[in-house]
């Protein structure tokens, strides 16, 4: 989850608490937690990848709130009313990114998102391109990038890199994700593109 909703929570945990958390980061860490779910937790907080972490026990007693979750995981539990709902608002997300760079002059814009089925991502990033659109500007998209590759860089960079380079410069370029960017920063370096004057 982002940073600033992280801090949030540690900052309800320390007027409300004392908790005991466990951060699980990305899918692949979620995979191996839906294995030991069979562990007592009280409750759970963040953007689910899987059915299981939201359904972790038949009643679904454990509190949960989730944020962005996929429509097709939730299931009758939305309707039910057992799932506390966090949306982020992509649309707005989306704009107000183009929007700072519009102002900043740019010409030349790109984006990259994660996997197909985040339908947050994909809103993010076909509003950025019409809101650049608007202005009679292109936005070039790479794609998605996958957890996979996300986690293991070396999957993507040379492609990522090789697109990066192609892209007109300067570039705005727009991620879906802080830790995506982080992996774009490192394909720049790697290509040998120049942050911020290039991309």
């Amino acid at each position: 989850i982002a940073g600033d909703m992280r801090r949030g929570i540690l900052k309800y945990v320390h007027h409300n608490g004392p908790w005991s958390l466990r951060v699980v980061e990305g899918y692949q860490e979620q995979r191996v937690f839906c294995a030991q779910l069979s562990l007592r937790y009280s409750g759970i907080i963040g953007r689910p990848y899987f059915r299981d972490l939201i359904e972790p026990e038949p009643q679904g007693r454990t509190p949960q709130a989730l944020i962005d979750p996929d429509p097709s995981l939730l299931g009758r539990s939305l309707q039910e009313g057992r799932r506390s709902i966090v949306r982020c608002d992509s649309v707005a997300i989306g704009r107000m990114a183009a929007e700072y760079f519009l102002a900043r002059k740019y010409r030349h814009y790109a984006f990259v998102g994660v996997g197909p089925t985040f339908g947050w991502s994909i809103v993010r990033g076909t509003t950025f391109a019409a809101t650049v659109a608007e202005h009679g500007l292109v936005c070039h998209s790479f794609g998605a990038i996958s957890e996979e590759e996300r986690l293991h860089s070396e999957l993507v960079s040379g492609s990522l890199g090789a697109w990066l380079k192609a892209l007109p410069k300067p570039v705005a370029l727009f991620a879906a994700t802080d830790r995506l960017a982080s992996l774009i920063v490192d394909a720049c370096a790697d290509a040998g593109l120049a942050i911020p004057f290039e991309v």
